[in-house]
Protein backbone atom coordinates (compact mmCIF):
# COMPACT_ATOMS: atom_id res chain seq x y z
CA UNK A 1 0.00 0.00 0.00
CA UNK A 2 1.34 3.41 -0.96
CA UNK A 3 1.88 6.06 1.67
CA UNK A 4 0.01 9.35 1.51
CA UNK A 5 3.30 11.08 0.77
CA UNK A 6 3.95 8.77 -2.21
CA UNK A 7 0.46 9.40 -3.58
CA UNK A 8 0.95 13.17 -3.27
CA UNK A 9 4.31 12.83 -5.03
CA UNK A 10 2.79 10.85 -7.91
CA UNK A 11 0.06 13.47 -8.36
CA UNK A 12 2.58 16.32 -8.34
CA UNK A 13 1.03 17.88 -5.25
CA UNK A 14 4.19 18.10 -3.14
CA UNK A 15 5.50 21.00 -5.20
CA UNK A 16 2.34 23.11 -4.94
CA UNK A 17 2.21 25.95 -2.39
CA UNK A 18 0.37 24.87 0.72
CA UNK A 19 0.79 27.74 3.17
CA UNK A 20 3.11 30.16 4.89
CA UNK A 21 6.01 29.10 7.10
CA UNK A 22 5.58 30.27 10.71
CA UNK A 23 9.10 31.63 11.09
CA UNK A 24 10.09 32.89 7.64
CA UNK A 25 6.54 34.00 6.72
CA UNK A 26 7.31 32.83 3.17
CA UNK A 27 4.94 30.77 1.07
CA UNK A 28 6.16 27.17 0.96
CA UNK A 29 5.35 24.07 -1.06
CA UNK A 30 4.07 20.98 0.71
CA UNK A 31 7.39 19.19 0.10
CA UNK A 32 9.22 21.48 2.56
CA UNK A 33 6.80 20.91 5.43
CA UNK A 34 5.24 17.51 4.73
CA UNK A 35 7.05 15.99 7.72
CA UNK A 36 6.77 19.12 9.90
CA UNK A 37 3.23 20.42 9.45
CA UNK A 38 3.54 22.37 12.70
CA UNK A 39 5.91 24.73 10.87
CA UNK A 40 2.95 26.08 8.87
CA UNK A 41 0.74 28.96 9.87
CA UNK A 42 -2.80 27.68 10.30
CA UNK A 43 -4.85 28.43 7.20
CA UNK A 44 -7.63 29.90 9.34
CA UNK A 45 -5.12 32.41 10.75
CA UNK A 46 -4.24 33.79 7.31
CA UNK A 47 -5.88 37.03 6.29
CA UNK A 48 -8.01 37.24 3.15
CA UNK A 49 -5.15 38.61 1.06
CA UNK A 50 -2.79 35.81 2.11
CA UNK A 51 -5.41 33.18 1.33
CA UNK A 52 -6.07 34.69 -2.09
CA UNK A 53 -2.35 34.91 -2.85
CA UNK A 54 -1.81 31.31 -1.73
CA UNK A 55 -4.59 30.05 -3.98
CA UNK A 56 -3.46 32.06 -7.02
CA UNK A 57 0.19 30.96 -6.59
CA UNK A 58 -0.96 27.36 -6.20
CA UNK A 59 -2.90 27.65 -9.46
CA UNK A 60 0.12 29.13 -11.24
CA UNK A 61 2.29 26.26 -9.95
CA UNK A 62 0.03 23.73 -11.62
CA UNK A 63 -2.80 23.26 -9.15
CA UNK A 64 -5.56 24.42 -11.49
CA UNK A 65 -8.08 22.41 -13.45
CA UNK A 66 -10.56 24.20 -15.70
CA UNK A 67 -14.05 23.98 -14.23
CA UNK A 68 -17.54 24.66 -15.47
CA UNK A 69 -19.87 26.86 -13.45
CA UNK A 70 -23.38 27.48 -14.75
CA UNK A 71 -22.48 26.18 -18.22
CA UNK A 72 -19.49 28.53 -18.38
CA UNK A 73 -15.87 27.37 -18.64
CA UNK A 74 -13.63 28.96 -16.02
CA UNK A 75 -9.97 28.89 -17.01
CA UNK A 76 -7.05 29.69 -14.72
CA UNK A 77 -6.74 33.19 -16.21
CA UNK A 78 -10.42 33.80 -15.59
CA UNK A 79 -10.16 32.40 -12.05
CA UNK A 80 -7.25 34.73 -11.26
CA UNK A 81 -9.15 37.68 -12.71
CA UNK A 82 -12.22 36.84 -10.60
CA UNK A 83 -10.06 36.68 -7.45
CA UNK A 84 -8.23 39.92 -8.26
CA UNK A 85 -11.50 41.71 -8.94
CA UNK A 86 -12.94 40.36 -5.69
CA UNK A 87 -16.05 38.99 -7.36
CA UNK A 88 -18.41 36.59 -5.64
CA UNK A 89 -17.27 33.84 -8.00
CA UNK A 90 -13.63 34.60 -7.20
CA UNK A 91 -14.28 34.43 -3.48
CA UNK A 92 -16.12 31.13 -3.92
CA UNK A 93 -13.12 29.73 -5.82
CA UNK A 94 -10.78 30.81 -3.02
CA UNK A 95 -13.00 29.12 -0.41
CA UNK A 96 -13.08 25.89 -2.42
CA UNK A 97 -9.32 25.77 -2.91
CA UNK A 98 -8.55 26.77 0.70
CA UNK A 99 -10.78 23.90 1.83
CA UNK A 100 -8.93 21.54 -0.53
CA UNK A 101 -5.61 22.60 1.02
CA UNK A 102 -7.03 22.11 4.51
CA UNK A 103 -8.24 18.62 3.61
CA UNK A 104 -4.81 17.70 2.24
CA UNK A 105 -3.17 18.86 5.45
CA UNK A 106 -5.77 17.10 7.62
CA UNK A 107 -5.16 13.88 5.70
CA UNK A 108 -1.42 14.11 6.30
CA UNK A 109 -1.90 14.85 9.99
CA UNK A 110 -4.19 11.84 10.51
Amino acid sequence: MKSRKNILEERGLLDLPVGYHKESKEMVPLRTVVDQLNDLELIRNLDKSQQENLVVERWKAGGWLDIIISDELITMARGIKEVQENTEQGQDLVKIYIRAIEMTLESLAA
